[in-house]
């Protein structure tokens, strides 16, 4: 019995993502990465511009259902591959799908 209460728990404190994950306010060298989970958690974005390596990251360790991770110090007109992260459980990527393009630079 006592198993099944522990199933039961661990299911309920599954984490799901509900939107996204979306870009937004995306220039040369910045972008926000954002989500929606159903339970408050941290947010991390890993990111790089290969896919099998991406060795940058940008995190916010406020635990919230609303994520949104702002990302600077980006190279212009670079394409960059990412996948988030709450509570230390991959939501969504890393792939192909998973990319964005830094804007060029002004002018």
């Amino acid at each position: 019995m006592l198993a099944a209460a522990v199933c039961v728990f661990s299911a309920s404190e599954a984490q799901q993502l509900l939107r996204g994950p979306y870009q937004q306010k995306q220039t040369s060298n910045s972008i926000n990465i954002r989500w929606r989970t159903d339970i408050a958690s941290d947010s991390k974005v890993y990111y790089g511009t290969d896919l099998n390596n991406l060795n940058l990251n940008a995190s916010d360790a406020t635990p919230v259902i609303d994520h949104e991770v702002f990302i600077d110090g980006l190279q212009p007109f670079t394409k960059y591959y990412y996948k988030i992260e709450s509570n230390n459980v991959t939501l969504s990527g890393p792939d192909t799908m998973h990319r964005f393009k830094t804007a060029p630079v002004p002018g």
